[in-house]
Parts: C-alpha cells; structure tokens; sequence
C-alpha cells in the first residue's frame, strides 16, 4: 500500500504542475497604455453665452476626470475681479467656486481656467479656458489673440492683462493697476481674450508668480505688445504677439576701484554687468573730484576685461588728474529703472610710468566666411591708441596674390577700430597688423612684428537661393523698413536682409533656417522689444511656421511669409 502511495503521488501532482504553468504564462501589463491625456472641462453652470443670470454667487466647472484641487483652484479667477478672494467646494469632478458677494445686476463675468490644471498623472490641459455669462441682456462679443514667445519658443502659463487706455502708463502704474480683463496662455503659447466691448486697451503679459492676478514689478518677466488692443465696430482685433524678457534685478555693488598701469580705471563689480548697457550710459558713470572744485568726469570708452573671473570693466577719462576721486555710476547702468547711484571708495591717483605695450585683442572675422557686404572688421584692443600714429599703416588688407584692398578706416572709440573693404565673391582675404604702428596714448608701440589674420568669403556656388512675398502687418506704416532674419540650424547664425518691396530673393548657405522678420518703426536695424518707462510699444514680429530648407545651387521659390 506504501508502494502504491508513492506511484499515485508524481501523478497527482502532474495535473497540477501543468495549471501552475499555464496560470504562469508571462502576458503584458494590465491597465492599457500610459494616460498621458490631461483633463478637459465638460460642463459649466451657468452655461457659456448665458444672460439674464438670476441673483447667484456660485459658478460650476466639471472636468471630464479628476484633478488636482490645488492646481485647479490657482488656476481658475473670474473678472471683474474682486477684492476678497472667492472659496472653493469640490464634490467629485465638479468644482464650485463661491463668490464673496451675488452677481451684480447687468454685468459679465468671464470665467477664465488657465492651462496649468493638472490631473492625478500630472498631465496637463492642452489648452486654458474661457467662458463668460451676463446678469443682463447681452455679452460683449470683441475678440483678439496672439503668440507669447519666451526667445524663439512659445512660452505657457503666461498671464495677459487688458487695462484701459485712459492712464499714462509706464511701469508703476501697471504694478498698482488692477486688470479689467485677463487670460492665461496655453501649453502652446496662444492666448485668446474673448467677450471685450469696443474701444481701446493696452494689454501687458507677465509671469503672474505669486497668483495675485496682478504685474510685480520688478520680480516677475513681462512682454509689451507690439499694437494696442483696438475693438472696432466688427469686434475684433488683429493679432497682438508678446516676447517676454526678464527685468534686471543685479544689485551689483563695487567690489574695488583701482588705477591700471595704462592709466585707466579697473572697476570690479558683483554682479554680471552688460557691456552694452554700460556704454549706452556712459554720462551716468563717473569721476568726481573729493575736493572744493566739483570737478565731475565723464568715460569716453570702456573695455571688458576678459581674465577676470567677476564682472570687471577698465574705464577711460582722458582729462584724469592726479588727485583725490571717487568712482559712481547710475543703477541704470544695470538695466534697472532705478536712477540712484552707486559708488567706490574714494581713490589717490597718481600716475606712475606707463611701460606697458598695447595689445590686439581679438579680431572680429578672423578664420570666418562671410558675405561680401558683411565684410566690416573690427579690432579690439587692450587700451586706448593713439589714433593719430601710424595712419593707414598698421592695417592692412591684402589679396592670396599678395595685391593691397582698399580699406576705409573708422574708430568707434577709444578702444576699437573697424576697417570696411570692398570684398568679392569667393575670394580669400588676409589681414595684417603692423605692431610697430601700433602706439597707445603713453607711446608705448605694439612690438616690431607683423600679426596676420585670415577670412573668406562666400562663392556663389556654395550657396542657395530662396524667394517668396512679405505681406506687411495690418496697420503698418507703408514707409517703416521690414527685415527678415534667417538663423541657422542648429549653429543660430544669424542672416538678416532689409526689404525694398513686397519680394525678396537672397542667397544664403546651404542648410535648414527659422525665419522670422520684424517691422523696424524707429530705423535702428533690431528688433526692439518695447519700453515700460516710457511706455513704448514693441515693434511687430512675425515667425515663419516651419523650418525653412537652402539647398546649394538652388532656388527654393514661393514662400510666403505674413505679419498677422
């Protein structure tokens, strides 16, 4: 009977080995694919497009799943806005937001649900949302949109403020002014203002950080629209597109002063300073004399001192006595609005032998092709020269059969000088400098060798062509100048061509582009973004949808490229 028992038992167990095995086998995960959807909203109450709303202080949004409270609740503000902030009930999908008072009699509430509700996977809602309903008997139906870029790419979640166009504004006022209407950008940078009356607004887009539906100035980036918001008789107005920059909040204070053996003026900063803001202030930078005589000096130039690890900058004032000083400058050197100074300690000057040579420290097209109208070179070097020394003999352009280019000299400060040549198509180019010519204000000359540098133009067989038709923004000044910038990818070299007519055709390197092109309202050949204080306008921009395609020896025709 034992016996019998260990024969009966491997062949009990067989049947239930082969359900193991088969419960076992391996098949993919339950739930489907990943949701990556985010919500939408379903249902509103009281509906969109509603009038003659009876007496209520609650509205209701239902959301096709659940969501997260907190980014639905921070997401969501109705207008007029309110001075108490309205409370917030959920029951399942459905969000009630209560009003601290009931609706007023004849007036439209816009119900706005930015783009940054996100559900319980953190998906986001492709798009914000907007509705709006009356207590009285119709809603205003006026209507603009536009882009909100952030650089080259659009920017989300940007808040866009419509204020009316009686103030005289500049960046105080937007900071205490309450916005009589607002909306959110979506996931892809289009925003979309619905249910305006007629007349005239200025809108502004900020980076609402603190949720308070308000700009902060200077703590939140901003972007100036490029028209003012112009509800006509059809209700709508035309595209209005916002490039957001980031105000400049350095607090930089002067790390130390000191006198350079060329007799300039080494300022060390704490913060990173911008060149470019620094010599567009140079009458708010200063020397004053620590003495009865009030003596006050301006920079003529300045440089940026490559080797130091800080921001540090070398100034020169051609009348520097020897005496006691004191360096100060405007914080509107900073790119701040703040028009207080910030100053060093006061310095001894006392000039001491200057025996130290003047160098060459970059130039500009050195180991570059170019096009032959783009053929400006311009020499930066390590103090100030003596302009007078040496005339046309320091520099000069030569062909590869050693034959001599024609160059027109001009300083554009103390520091740097460029030299414009009639280049040629497909021709190579070189450079030399001869140091022996070259004298700094002390008489120390450069060195007794000849520095050469080499560049290149472009053949016409190496490029491509393109051509296509501008139409011009809606309401632009038929006699302001249109330009058109290709930059490269993925290198961002940077093409740009002014426009005589409605057509263009250019060359270009063979490659794949971003266009994009600007109206130049005030003739200074960039692209400005606008101005808070005084308020200025930005200039109108457009972006070409797609990557445009140069192919060498080429033509690509029929672009098409619209301001809206």
């Amino acid at each position: 009977m034992r016996r019998l028992r260990h024969i009966l038992a491997p062949l009990i167990l067989l049947p239930a080995a082969a359900i193991i095995l088969q419960c076992a086998k391996i098949e993919p995960p339950p739930g489907g694919p990943e949701d990556k959807m985010g919500p939408s909203i379903l249902k509103t109450s009281p509906s969109a497009g509603a009038v003659k709303i009876t007496s209520s202080n609650t509205v209701s949004i239902l959301f096709s799943e659940g969501v997260d409270h907190r980014s639905a609740e921070a997401a969501c503000f109705i207008t007029p806005l309110t001075d108490k902030k309205p409370r917030f009930k959920w029951h399942g999908h459905e969000m009630y937001i209560i009003m601290p008072d009931s609706f007023a009699e004849k007036t439209t509430y816009i119900v706005n649900v930015g783009s940054s509700v996100i559900d319980y996977r953190n998906n986001k809602m492709a798009q914000s949302f907007q509705f709006a309903f009356t207590t009285g008997d119709s809603i205003s139906d006026g209507k603009t949109a536009g882009m909100i870029y952030q650089g080259i790419n659009p920017a989300a979640g940007i808040t866009v403020g419509f204020y009316d166009t009686a103030s005289n504004y500049s960046y105080k006022t937007f900071d205490s002014v309450i916005p009589e209407f607002l909306t959110v950008s979506g996931s892809d940078g289009k925003y979309a203002q619905d249910f305006l009356p007629r007349g005239k607004f200025v809108s502004l887009a900020f980076k609402d950080i603190n949720n308070n539906r308000r700009f902060d100035y200077p703590d939140e980036d901003y972007g100036i629209p490029n028209y003012f918001v112009d509800i006509s008789p059809i209700g709508i107005s035309p595209s209005i597109d916002f490039y957001m920059r980031r105000t400049d909040t350095i607090t930089a204070t002067i790390l130390s002063t000191s006198l350079t053996s060329d007799r300039l003026i080494r300022v060390r900063f704490s913060g990173k300073l911008k060149a470019k803001n620094l010599a567009e202030n140079l009458k708010k930078i200063s020397m004053s004399a620590v003495d009865s005589s009030g003596i006050i000096l301006h920079p003529s130039s300045l440089f940026e001192n490559p080797d130091d690890t800080l921001s540090s900058y070398s100034f020169y004032f051609p009348n520097l006595s020897e005496g006691s000083w004191r360096f100060a400058l405007s914080k509107e050197c900073f790119g701040s609005l703040d028009t207080s100074n910030i100053e060093g300690s006061v310095m001894q000057i006392k000039f001491g032998k200057d025996e130290i040579q003047p160098e060459i420290i970059s130039v500009s097209l050195s180991g570059q092709t170019n096009f032959p109208d783009d053929s400006i070179i311009e020499i930066n070097f390590s103090e100030p020269i003596d302009k007078g020394f040496g005339a046309d003999s320091m520099a000069i352009v030569k062909l590869t059969d050693s034959s001599i280019v024609p160059a027109v000299w001009q300083w554009k400060d103390d520091f740097r000088l460029d030299l414009s040549i009639p280049a040629r198509w497909g021709e190579s180019y070189r450079l030399e400098i001869n140091q022996a010519w070259l004298r700094d204000m002390a008489g120390n000359l450069g060195g007794d060798s000849i520095k050469t540098y080499s560049f290149k133009t472009y053949s016409r067989d190496s490029l491509g062509a393109i051509s296509g038709t501008v139409s011009r923004p809606h309401n632009s000044d038929s006699t302001y100048q249109i330009y058109l910038i290709f930059s490269s990818v993925p290198d961002h070299k940077v093409f740009q061509e002014k426009l005589t007519d409605s057509t263009f055709q250019l060359s270009l390197p063979g490659g794949k582009y971003l266009l994009s092109g600007f109206v130049d309202r005030n003739g200074n050949q960039k692209q400005d973004l606008g101005s808070l204080t005084p308020f200025e306008l930005a200039e109108p921009s457009a972006h070409y949808p797609d990557t445009v395609r140069v192919r060498s020896r080429f033509e690509s025709a029929g672009l098409d490229f619209i301001f809206k």
